[in-house]
């Protein structure tokens, strides 16, 4: 999808690094949030406030192993939410 996306070949080998700077960003986020780590993802799509005053994450996204449901609900929600802010 990806590739097709993108319009490289399949079995081409690409990183995020080959492409210009907004989609290399896009793909790490993309990345991050795929392993849980929000706040990376936020940061590559240029949302740096991504802790409340006290330090505490803006976002807690549950752990994959302890609340697979939670995990995939709060990562569907901030998609939306990203969807509708253009990134």
């Amino acid at each position: 999808m990806i590739a097709k996306t993108l319009e490289t070949e399949p079995e081409e080998e690409v990183r995020p690094n080959h492409f210009c700077k907004a989609i290399n960003n896009k793909l790490s986020a993309l990345d991050s949030m795929r392993q849980g780590h929000v706040q990376n993802a936020m940061q590559a799509m240029g949302i740096f406030e991504t802790r409340c005053p006290n330090g505490e994450p803006l976002i807690h996204v549950p752990d994959y192993d302890a609340d697979r449901e939670g995990f995939k609900t709060t990562l569907r929600k901030l998609a939306e939410d990203f969807r509708v802010m253009g990134l």
